[in-house]
């Protein structure tokens, strides 16, 4: 393993497991929860877990390449999603208040 990034929601990794017949399991200082995704290249890797603690990930024998560990949680990606679509409301909301047509009373009498 070399050139860590570790960054909040995020480590990236240079791995090198040599070839045989067992993986190597890389264990992960960071606190679990469900939402990691990791892969090497365009390989998935599957993220479990140490007694329900540190991210855990079990890589292949013989594969090399750019590890990346990342938290992305689906409520995480949802929440962002209604925030934006929330605030697109309210800017629409506020431009019709503020161009749109108004009901002047006794105006057209």
């Amino acid at each position: 393993i070399s050139n860590v990034n570790n960054s909040r929601n995020s480590v990236e990794a240079e791995i090198d497991v040599p070839n045989g017949d067992r993986p190597a399991l890389l264990i992960f200082s960071r606190p679990y929860f469900r939402g990691y995704k990791a892969h090497i290249g365009s390989e998935n890797l599957a993220v479990s877990s140490y007694r329900g603690l540190f991210p855990v990930i079990e890589v292949p024998p013989g594969t090399q390449g750019r590890l990346v560990l990342t938290y992305r949680p689906i409520w995480l990606t949802l929440g962002g999603s209604l925030a934006v679509l929330c605030a697109l409301v309210m800017l629409g909301g506020c431009l019709l208040a503020k161009f749109g047509p108004h009901n002047h009373a006794g105006a057209h009498r």
